[in-house]
């Protein structure tokens, strides 16, 4: 195991200890290139059951790693069950239902990853961008932006940028994208998980959020 970040370490060495696993945990610390970590994974195992937008699934899911997660805020938006990753029930067994597919099924790590991968540039920094600026440029005419949809968008509405231009599409997504970072990955074992826990804390140029990976 490889615990990326600072976290509570202490308690987490004390956890080891007592299972008998303390040989095989290895500290890392806070890392500048947390996407190293990520991409040495082979899927992000994601058991909170509480998030207000989760970008730690975004980050995974930019580093092309097919995501486990519960059905929260932000993972429904994100994944699409069963092609970029798998929403569980409530509970470890179930997460580790979907898990243990993953680990078997080689060809469907690859699809959901291309997946996942494409999903992802829903949220890209040129289109967050462009739409922050749609929202900006609609406050300026006096328009009321108040809707349903996604911020900056008309009814949800694809908004890209082309040419310092802003125009606006037919697929509409939210806004939402991350900086912070945490990863786990598996040394030595037939499959890597990147999965989250402890808590958050920024550190210098690098999230310190902890993270564990099997």
């Amino acid at each position: 195991f490889v615990v990326v970040g600072n976290g509570d370490t202490e308690a987490m060495r004390a956890h080891a200890a007592r299972v008998g696993a303390e040989a095989n945990v290895h500290f890392a610390g806070p890392s500048r290139t947390p996407e190293l970590w990520y991409q040495a994974a082979d899927l992000l195992l994601f058991p909170s059951r509480y998030e207000a937008f989760s970008l730690v699934t975004l980050e995974a899911a930019g580093c092309g790693l097919p995501i486990v997660a519960h059905a929260i805020n932000g993972t429904e938006d994100l994944i699409v069950h069963g092609e970029n990753g798998f929403l569980s029930a409530l509970g470890p067994e179930a997460l580790r239902e979907y898990v243990l597919r993953l680990r078997d099924d080689t060809a469907l790590r690859a699809r959901m990853r291309t997946a996942i991968a494409a999903t992802s540039q829903r949220y890209a920094w040129d289109r967050i961008a462009a739409e922050h600026l749609l929202v900006l440029r609609r406050l300026d005419l006096g328009e009321d932006i108040r809707r349903g949809g996604g911020a900056g968008s008309e009814a949800g509405a694809d908004v890209v940028a082309s040419g310092g231009e802003v125009a606006v599409g037919d697929e509409g997504d939210g806004l939402g994208v991350g900086l912070g970072l945490l990863g786990l990955v598996g040394a030595g074992r037939t499959l890597g998980i990147a999965g989250v826990g402890g808590a958050a804390r920024r550190g210098r140029g690098a999230s310190t959020r902890s993270a564990f990976a099997s």
